[in-house]
C-alpha cells in the first residue's frame, strides 16, 4: 500500500470515528419513531460464508448494529447485544451486527475474543452501510416486522425494542 493510500485510509477512518463519537442521530433518545422509510434490502455473507439477507427475517423485528472491530464504543456494547439476542429472540427480535470495511479474519478474531453468538455479517466495501446512510459507528437500526425503520441512533434502543415487541 502506497503512502498516499495509507493517508487516505487513515483520514477516512478518522472521519468515521469522529462522526460516531459525537453524533446522536435523529432518535438517540431511544424512542420508537413513526415508520417513514423501508429498510433497504441487503445480502451479505456471515463468517461461515452463508449468505444472509434482510428479507430472510420478514415478519420479525430486526436490530442491525453497524460496527467495526476497532471502535471502543462498538466493542463496549457487545455484551448488551448478546443479552438482547438471548433475552428477546424468542419474542421475535433478530440481532445482527454488520462489520463495515472489515475483513472476515479481523471480525472472526473479535467474535472469538468476545464470544459473540448473534449473527455477524461482513460489509467489506461498505456498500450496505452506504445504503443505510451510516456516517459513524456504531449506528443501530431497529426495523419492525413490516420492514420499516423505527429507530436510528448510536445507542441500543431498549424502550423502543420493548414497545415494538409488546
Amino acid at each position: 500500500m502506497r503512502l498516499t493510500d495509507k493517508l487516505c485510509l487513515l483520514f477516512f477512518l478518522g472521519v468515521v470515528f469522529l462522526a460516531g463519537c459525537g453524533a446522536g442521530g435523529p432518535s438517540s433518545s431511544g424512542g420508537l419513531q413513526e415508520p417513514t422509510q423501508q429498510a433497504p434490502e441487503f445480502r451479505l455473507s456471515d463468517l461461515n460464508g452463508k449468505e444472509v439477507s434482510l428479507s430472510d427475517f420478514k415478519g420479525q423485528a430486526v436490530l442491525l448494529d453497524f460496527s467495526t472491530t476497532w471502535c471502543p464504543y462498538c466493542i463496549s456494547i457487545i455484551p448488551e447485544l448478546s443479552s438482547l439476542n438471548s433475552d428477546y429472540s424468542a419474542k421475535g427480535l433478530k440481532v445482527m451486527a454488520i462489520y463495515v470495511n472489515e475483513t472476515a479474519d479481523d471480525v472472526a478474531k473479535l467474535v472469538r475474543r468476545h464470544s459473540i453468538s448473534y449473527t455477524t455479517l461482513i460489509d467489506e466495501k461498505g456498500a450496505v452501510a452506504s445504503g443505510y446512510a451510516v456516517v459513524g459507528v456504531p449506528t443501530v437500526f431497529l426495523i419492525d416486522k413490516d420492514g420499516m425503520i423505527r429507530y436510528k441512533g448510536q445507542k441500543v434502543p431498549m424502550a423502543a425494542i420493548e414497545t415494538l415487541l409488546d
